[in-house]
This record gives C-alpha cells, structure tokens and sequence, in this order.
C-alpha cells in the first residue's frame, strides 16, 4: 500500500516487461535527449576548439545516460509498480518537504532552459513562413509571448505530463531524434560524393558506410514510431 513516502517494501517489481507499452520508453528517452538543434550554433561559437566537439558530445552523453539511468532505476526499484501512478517520481514523496524543494528546482530548471526550446522554434518557424529568421524586438516579443500560449493552452488541455510524453515521443521524439537526423546525414553524404566527382565514377546507386547507416537509423527510427504508436494504442484501450 501507499505510505507516507511511498510505497511499502513488499510493492512488486518486474525486471523484465512483456506489455506493448514498454515500447514507448525509447522515444520517450530520445525526447529527453532532443538537444541536437542547438548543436549546430554552440559549433560556430567554439573557434579553434572544433576539434574537440567529438569528445564533448560523447562524455556528455554518457554522463546524461548515467544520471537518467540511475535515476529511473532509483524511482522504480523504491516505488515498483507503483511508479506509473505517478508522473514524476517526486509526486509519490507526499508532504516530504526535500521533495517540494526537488521539484522547485526541477521547475526552475525547465523555465531556464525555455529558451533553448523557444528561440530556435521561432527562428524555423519564421524561416518558413517568412523566409527571414528574426526580426525586431517588438515582433520577436510578440512571437514568443503567441508561442508561450499555445504552449500553456495545450498543457491545460493535456493536463498530464506522462500523457504529453507519451504522446510527442512517438511522433516528435521520434522525428526528431532518428529520422530527421538520419535524413540530413544521408544527405550531406551524398552531397560530399557528389561534390568530389565520386558519384559519377561509382554510380547514383553506390553509397557508402555513413549512407548506410543513415539509412539504418532511419529505418529504426520509422520502426520504432510504428511500434510505439501501437504500444500507446494498446495502453488507452486497456
């Protein structure tokens, strides 16, 4: 049963899960991870230290997946089945005042970070729409303040943050994080071949090993919106 800070010791826990839902994890991973609009703006800034953006990438991701893993495992091993009542673990710590000052900083933390989500959105939005990606102060104001509250409105609308990931990750998450950068890989691939006289001494068809796994992200990427979306179906029909 549920104490005061959680649940009882005795609360059941599968190592292993055979539900189509457990399909959703990994896009709902891979939208935690959807940084990688950023990237191409932090590597124009970095100078002479180009060499060295690899290495960043790599030790920053291993150090996130570490953090999210043993923080996921911690939640589920304390609450066990319980823990899908909930959408962040925090709300199972009832009244534990710790926990009120965790997720202060979980919100203030997501507030700060806005921006990285807001300004290059409004930049691709306007990009598109206009051809042009930023104007003056009183528009790009005006934007931001519109793109906040279509974002609140549909918030409300959702009220749940797990129904939100579960929702974007298979559609966004997935987009975002797999098949869109697959595509744009393949593409500036091809575009080097073409570009040093290859693809005409080799063939259209020829591609190479970052072609192909381009492709192969692609295809899993695709696979795994189709699965997911069919794990959330089944969750809503249960």
């Amino acid at each position: 049963g549920v104490k005061a800070h959680g649940v009882a010791k005795d609360s059941k826990i599968d190592l292993f899960v055979d539900s189509p839902i457990a399909t959703l994890a990994l896009p709902i991973q891979g939208l935690a991870y959807a940084s990688q609009f950023n990237v191409v703006g932090l590597y124009t800034e970095l100078g002479e230290h180009k060499r060295h953006i690899n290495t960043v990438i790599h030790c920053s991701m291993a150090f996130t997946c570490f953090v999210y893993a043993c923080f996921g495992l911690l939640g589920y091993l304390y609450f066990g089945q319980a823990t899908g009542k909930y959408s962040m673990i925090l709300d199972g710590f009832h009244n534990d005042k710790l926990m009120l000052v965790a997720g202060a900083m979980i919100s203030l933390t997501n507030i700060l970070k806005m921006p990285l989500i807001i300004l290059p959105f409004r930049h691709t939005v306007n990009l598109i729409l206009t051809g042009k990606e930023e104007f003056g102060l009183a528009i790009s104001s005006l934007e931001t303040i519109i793109l906040l509250a279509v974002i609140y409105v549909l918030a409300r609308l959702v009220g749940d943050l797990a129904l939100g990931l579960e929702l974007s990750g298979p559609t966004v998450g997935v987009f975002v994080c797999f098949i869109l950068p697959a595509m744009l890989c393949y593409k500036a691939d091809k575009e080097k071949w073409r570009n040093r006289g290859l693809s005409t001494y080799l063939g259209e068809e020829h591609f190479s090993r970052t072609q192909i796994t381009a492709l192969v992200v692609g295809l899993l990427g695709v696979l795994m919106g189709m699965a997911s979306v069919v794990g959330l179906v089944f969750q809503q029909t249960e």
